[in-house]
């Protein structure tokens, strides 16, 4: 091959790779980009299911257009009282299904207060299935792309001499890198009924071990956190999210907590984009608008 025809080569390599996304090793990192989409306080029971103006529906269909835009790169993240009002078979078939329920094989579960109401959750674990871990203990950890994700259950104890923290300590040795966690109700928040330490200790153990965000529900709204010690302090230490926006009655807020930096009363989805060292974050209402936005680098890697 004489050096013109090379050169010309290399130009059609260089040219293809950067109309695809960028150069060859920038296409490389755009294939491990993944999305999670995440809510909780999904489907109430009291209303019409096939009303096309139902929350749920209306969250139901903003998944649905986002696992359309994203493809197999996207999954779903529920964050507790995915059914109203008694965690019953017959509530996730009559209500969650026809709503949230079309993404079921694409979704990963934990549980909430009202999973639990009547059937000690059997009936949440039995229709989620390995979405929910599959050993109905409501505690476990999946992989997407790089990171590292861990359902973990407020709902049972969760101090340090639980097993659920003794799970986790052993889970925390074998891991690092980019890495989050979900549960129901969350250690801080400006909502009325306010902060709830259930998840305070093990808050702790996951900020030793430099995690990055914490995703709950229970209150329904949205609200964002600057990183904080279990504790409570300003600090380095985890930012927080609660998005228990997925169809539920809204509530209001209280007084700002201590490092609130965004709040909405508003139906919609938390939508993650994970990078192998960063993680960048919109909060989408249910009209498509980004209600709040931001971008940060996994602490492993500061």
């Amino acid at each position: 091959m004489t050096r013109a025809i090379f050169t010309y080569f290399i130009f059609l390599v260089s040219f293809f790779a950067t109309s695809c996304g960028g150069s060859a090793s920038v296409s490389n990192s755009v294939s491990t980009t993944k999305y999670l989409i995440v809510a909780g306080d999904i489907a109430q029971c009291l209303l019409d299911p096939s009303d096309p103006s139902l929350p749920a529906r209306k969250t139901a269909d903003l998944v649905k257009t986002l696992l359309a835009r994203y493809g197999d790169q996207a999954q779903v993240l529920t964050l507790g009282d995915n059914v109203y009002n008694s965690g019953t078979m017959a509530e996730f078939s009559n209500c969650y299904q026809p709503t949230w329920g079309q993404f079921l094989s694409r979704t990963w579960a934990s549980p909430g207060n009202h999973d639990y109401a009547l059937t000690n959750a059997t009936d949440y674990f039995n229709y989620f299935g390995s979405g929910a871990g599959g050993d109905q203990k409501g505690y476990y950890t999946k992989t997407l792309g790089a990171w590292t994700i861990y359902s973990l259950n407020s709902n049972i104890p969760a101090d340090d001499a639980s097993v659920q923290s003794q799970w986790l300590s052993g889970q925390l040795v074998k891991e690092s890198g980019c890495r989050l966690a979900a549960w129901h109700y969350p250690v801080f928040s400006s909502a009325p009924r306010g902060d709830n330490p259930t998840m305070r200790s093990i808050w702790s153990k996951l900020d030793a071990a430099k995690f990055d965000a914490v995703l709950q529900g229970h209150e329904h709204q949205y609200e964002r956190f600057a990183p904080k010690k279990a504790d409570g302090s300003l600090a380095e230490g985890i930012r927080s999210f609660v998005a228990g926006t997925g169809g539920a009655s809204l509530t209001g807020f209280q007084t700002p907590r201590a490092g609130s930096e965004a709040r909405s009363s508003t139906y919609g989805v938390l939508l993650l984009k994970l990078e192998p060292d960063r993680y960048e974050w919109s909060f989408i209402d249910t009209a498509s608008n980004i209600i709040d936005s931001g971008t940060a680098r996994c602490r492993f890697n500061v």
